[in-house]
């Protein structure tokens, strides 16, 4: 070939790389604005859980008054009657039971609520409920991105990274939490940074910033401020005290934060939202009985990834950087299961499944894509390993509908009807969407028990009327309920 033939072709190959890399960046904008806009369609439209008013009192009393008490004017019902979840300190002063963090997080869609009612005539609450509805599900589309970021660093290819996201969002309790007032994917957001990041950037800079987001954590869930000792694995090795003593300057601001708000709020830096909270731990047994041998609360049953996750710890520990991320997760693991398992509220309320380890599941998860096509390769030359993904990968493809049902009905509605029906709450999660799609939009919100169970003969059909909670029917989605109605032909979508 003549020189100029190959600097021509050179050339030719050059110019095609140029134009392919901008399309390829086209494409990965557009993939992730479609998510996003898919995503937009899954909020309820307003603050849906009762821990959620508590927390909106707070971030009103942060935003109009300035004030970390909340004042008695915003923090009674209609009825007269204190908020749930706000407690009298010994001043006199009300505050909420839970951290500061969320309420300044949703100090954000409030203020433009405000605007929206000082310069437009808007209802604040109403504007600001809609607003903060979205916060959750945007904090899990940053929480997918941050997942392909963190392990485009830990070397994994493009395959892997959207495998492990699809089994983050399908493979575990994500969207049911993404529609919730919940502060468990605010956590789980932080704790991943906290952990990927010194990893994958062992930097006295990432140490400071690792330090840092604990520190939030900590002002979100004060359970948590003991973590920062399960993360000390990333900070330990020759050359590495600079940045230890970094993450622990930086991670210690967290513990006098939460002792000055306990001292302020309760009246004393040992007294927590709950009172003698050091009286309050029992035997772990019960709940770790719940955890992996019941059914309301199992982990597995919500968050079958896990089991992939397992299979991608077995082939990656070895390797760099994993085996400090893989033993700070392990350490968290060790920490706070049996520590929620002693816990007198270990089933964590109302709730849809094991509540209290959301915040764990994208730290977890991040082997889960590896395992996955560690059993897929295997597959190729193994029955064994061919049965065993099959197994897997079925018992994560039939649990989708639960969270399904998790992200479209209320967990507060699933649990009184389990209770009143008998059945466990994951079978009346499914059975209540079904039965929800398949009345209408026009339907109250009367059910029996007949609805959800067979009765024996001579057994009355108990009766539970929900229309004094309309709400409870939102959950039904906007736009699932508007395509239910329309192909019933039931008439116009009726504004709850």
């Amino acid at each position: 070939m003549q020189p100029s033939t190959l600097d021509a072709s050179q050339q030719q190959v050059s110019t095609f790389s140029q134009g392919a890399e901008p399309r390829k960046r086209l494409v990965g904008y557009a993939t992730w604005t479609i998510l996003a806009l898919i995503l937009c369609l899954l909020p309820c439209g307003y603050i849906n859980h009762g821990d959620g008013a508590a927390r909106y009192c707070q971030t009103k009393a942060l935003l109009l008054y300035h004030s970390l008490s909340i004042p008695p004017e915003i923090a009674y019902d209609k009825n007269g009657e204190l908020i749930g979840n706000i407690l009298r300190a010994p001043d006199g002063k009300l505050y909420s039971k839970y951290g500061i963090l969320t309420p300044l997080v949703w100090t954000i869609p409030t203020a433009i609520g405000w605007a929206a009612h000082h310069y437009a005539g808007a209802n604040l609450d109403i504007v600001a409920g809609f607003g903060i509805s979205f916060l959750n599900l945007v904090i899990v589309v940053v929480t997918v991105r941050s997942i392909v970021w963190a392990l485009s660093e830990f070397g994994q290819d493009r395959m892997t990274q959207w495998l492990t996201a699809l089994l983050y969002i399908f493979g575990a309790s994500t969207l049911a939490y993404a529609n919730t007032a919940f502060s468990e994917p605010l956590v789980a957001l932080l704790l991943l940074w906290a952990i990927v990041l010194p990893a994958a950037r062992p930097t006295v800079k990432s140490a400071v910033i690792s330090g840092l987001l604990l520190t939030f954590v900590t002002l979100v869930k004060p359970e948590f401020a003991p973590l920062p000792a399960c993360l000390l694995p990333l900070f330990l090795g020759k050359g590495r005290r600079k940045s230890l003593v970094a993450f622990g300057s930086a991670a210690v601001i967290g513990g006098i934060l939460l002792a000055v708000n306990n001292y302020v709020c309760r009246g004393s830096v040992t007294q927590f939202s709950y009172g003698a909270e050091a009286h309050m731990f029992q035997g772990p047994w019960s709940g770790l009985s719940n955890y992996f041998g019941g059914l309301n609360r199992n982990i597995l049953i919500f968050n079958p990834a896990l089991l992939l996750a397992v299979v991608g710890v077995v082939t990656l520990y070895k390797t760099s950087p994993w085996k400090r991320v893989l033993l700070a997760s392990s350490l968290v693991w060790l920490v706070y299961l049996p520590f929620y398992a002693s816990w007198w509220a270990w089933d964590g309320g109302m709730c849809f499944g094991p509540r209290f380890f959301q915040s764990f599941m994208p730290l977890t998860l991040l082997p889960s894509g590896a395992g996955l096509m560690w059993l897929a390769h295997r597959a190729r030359k193994s029955v064994w390993a061919k049965v065993g993904v099959g197994a897997l990968c079925s018992f994560v493809l039939l649990m989708i509908p639960l969270q399904i049902a998790g992200m479209s009905v209320s967990n507060e509605q699933a649990v009184l009807v389990s209770h009143f029906a008998g059945e466990s709450e994951p079978w009346v999660h499914v059975q209540l969407l079904a039965v929800k799609l398949g009345r209408g939009i026009r339907h109250p919100e009367v059910y029996h028990k007949s609805d959800f169970v067979r009765l024996h003969n001579g057994e009355p059909d108990t009766e539970v009327d929900y229309r004094a909670k309309a709400r409870f029917q939102y959950l039904n989605h906007w736009w699932l309920l508007y395509i239910s109605n329309k192909l019933r032909g039931t008439g116009k979508p009726v504004h709850l």
